[in-house]
């Protein structure tokens, strides 16, 4: 258990006791997110437990109590098979703090996350709206930097609208162990290398929660098989059923035709999937724009590492202890004096 000095406020790992004492109801969805969440945070501590033997896969959920009232919480979860890279979920305000901004509790949840010390985790990820401007100036004040813009699209096509996919001269393939390490070179070509260092992805992690989803598409002259685009499965907290569209580097004019066929194919047969697009690849957006594909909104990707590289790694100084974290916050307003025995007597 994480514990400050000041008795109103702490942070700890998710438990049963704080379903029981929130406060105040709380919608039924997110009710059901936190009872998965705890049964999911205790597969996490074995996977903790026997590091080096089960790949990180599950969830963890810090939780931000006033008073012992739970007020906020934070989840992150693996975003790579080696645990190196973890995804931050945008913290949830669950109550309201007689002492802080939601957006100071957010901070301090956010702060405590990343400086937890006893495993492998180096990198950390975040997606926010790009109109979110409260939660990226969270994340930037807590050194996250820009990586990625996508912009997010969806459709309307029907079920019965394109059952089976037939392209000319090209071939979709689901993803699979044989086919995986050549959407693996599109998706390495396609990012930074600081992302690249970021993400730490290897070709395994394009096969987590594929979904039967995700696949790869195909040109084949004689033996060899080339790879020109792919739909790679991304996290995400707000649909589980997320892909990225990505492409190689060298404009293809066959995706000018394949790709509508292509993306009708896929929300004829999955229609919750929402896909995401690099929001720089002109041709690519235009040909989904082309294709009538409906553009939501865009999200930015930000990602800070904890690890600097010298001679070698080692972690940044200056971490600070969840009590400083906590007395370096400014409440709205200071707390009530608690009365003594003798001013209750005399009232």
């Amino acid at each position: 258990m994480l514990k400050a000095r000041s008795q109103n406020l702490r942070i700890e790992p998710l438990m049963v006791r704080h379903l029981i004492s929130l406060k105040q109801p709380i919608p039924s969805p997110l009710q059901g997110s936190l009872q998965s969440y705890l049964m999911k945070g205790w597969i996490a501590e074995l996977e903790s437990a026997l590091k080096g033997f089960l790949p990180a896969k599950q969830p963890r959920c810090l939780i931000a109590l006033e008073n012992n009232i739970p007020i906020c919480f934070v989840i992150s979860k693996p975003n790579n098979r080696k645990g190196t890279c973890w995804l931050i979920e945008i913290p949830i305000s669950i109550g309201s703090s007689c002492l802080y901004s939601s957006i100071q509790i957010k901070k301090l949840l956010v702060q405590q996350l990343i400086q937890q010390k006893g495993n492998k985790i180096q990198n950390w990820i975040v997606d926010c709206p790009v109109m979110d401007t409260e939660h990226i100036s969270l994340f930037r004040e807590l050194g996250f930097q820009p990586l990625k813009i996508y912009k997010s699209w969806s459709s309307n096509y029907s079920q019965n609208e394109l059952k089976t996919l037939h392209i000319n001269n090209l071939k979709w393939e689901k993803l699979n162990r044989d086919n995986a390490s050549l959407l693996f070179k599109i998706e390495q070509s396609s990012e930074s290398v600081h992302l690249r260092q970021i993400l730490d992805r290897q070709n395994i992690d394009l096969l987590s929660n594929n979904k039967n989803i995700g696949g790869v598409l195909l040109s084949q002259n004689d033996s060899n098989k080339v790879a020109i685009a792919g739909l790679v499965h991304r996290n995400n907290n707000e649909n589980e059923f997320t892909f990225e569209l990505l492409r190689e580097f060298t404009w293809d004019q066959r995706l000018e035709g394949s790709i509508p066929k292509l993306i009708k194919y896929i929300y004829t047969n999955h229609p919750k999937v929402k896909i995401l697009t690099n929001s720089d690849d002109e041709k690519l957006n235009n040909v989904l724009l082309k294709s009538g594909c409906i553009q939501n909104r865009e999200d930015i990707l930000l990602g800070r590492s904890i690890w600097k590289r010298k001679q070698k790694s080692t972690l940044i100084k200056g971490t600070k202890s969840l009590d400083e974290l906590i007395s370096s916050l400014n409440p709205r307003h200071p707390p009530l004096p608690t009365p003594t025995p003798d001013q209750i007597s005399e009232n």
